[in-house]
């Protein structure tokens, strides 16, 4: 019995749900056969609005409401033009071996957390510990290393094995990876140790790099001796001054339609 009405029950709604599509179906109908008429309404409404807007004149109202077209087209083209065509993210790759070597370069490639680390070699199958984020070659071969102290001891550079890599297609999966990458990619400053992350060197730029110190730094005015940096550091500031040339450049505060258009 409950089975039976739990199938009564299934059914009216069924009948009811197929009745609100087709009073969805003929309302739609209706709107497509006089979709005219209500465009017209629609465009004359907006046309009343910009006309208050611009001081009641409908034809000015008009030529607004064409030129902003125009600008809209023309943006549209220039994306076309600057961007390039993208679709959404399907997999990615990641390697299943740290370590890859490309004798023709000289240099012995770390996968950490999403990106490449090229380390320079110094001696014979040694490698500084140091590193710049770079994109391997295709020719690079896995190979097993050894860490001891400052450098890294490569231990069968006679090796002939292919990097072998791993497809993601989980989004989860992608996007987890994509975050380690960009943190790795982030950090790759401080672990340089650049002068910019250097506690004493910070007050110099400030957040935006736009302080008085930084200006006086570019005009070759500030007197780095005086300044508690290393001979680094100072070497560092005095390669940012600015030759004559390069101060008499005058950078635009505004560029105009026609320098937009070239």
């Amino acid at each position: 019995m409950r089975a039976a009405a739990r199938q009564m029950k299934i059914k009216s709604q069924l009948i009811e749900a197929q009745a609100n599509v087709c009073e969805a179906w003929k309302a739609k109908r209706l709107i497509e056969i006089d979709d005219g008429e209500r465009r017209a309404a629609w465009l004359d409404e907006i046309l009343t609005q910009r006309a208050l807007e611009v001081g009641g004149d409908p034809a000015k109202a008009i030529k607004c409401m064409i030129n902003a077209a125009k600008r809209k087209g023309m943006f549209k083209r220039l994306r076309a033009i600057l961007k390039s065509a993208w679709s959404s993210l399907d997999y990615i790759e990641v390697p299943n071996e740290k370590w890859l070597l490309d004798e023709e370069s000289n240099e012995l490639y770390e996968f950490d957390n999403g990106i490449f680390v090229a380390h320079a070699k110094f001696e014979e199958n040694l490698y500084e510990q140091y590193g710049q984020i770079k994109i391997p070659p295709n020719t690079a071969k896995v190979v097993e290393v050894e860490i001891s102290g400052e450098a890294i001891y490569v231990k069968n550079p006679e090796s002939i094995q292919q990097a072998t890599w791993s497809r993601v297609t989980k989004p989860e999966e992608m996007e987890q990876w994509l975050l380690k990458r960009n943190k790795r990619h982030l950090q790759q400053m401080y672990i340089e140790n650049c002068p910019p992350t250097m506690s004493n060197f910070a007050p110099i730029l400030e957040e935006y790099g736009t302080s008085s110190k930084a200006k006086q730094v570019l005009n070759g005015e500030c007197d780095l001796e005086s300044l508690n940096l290393s001979p680094e550091m100072k070497w560092f500031l005095e390669s940012l001054k600015m030759n004559e040339n390069e101060k008499k450049l005058d950078i635009p505060k505004r560029m105009t339609r026609e320098d937009f258009q070239k």
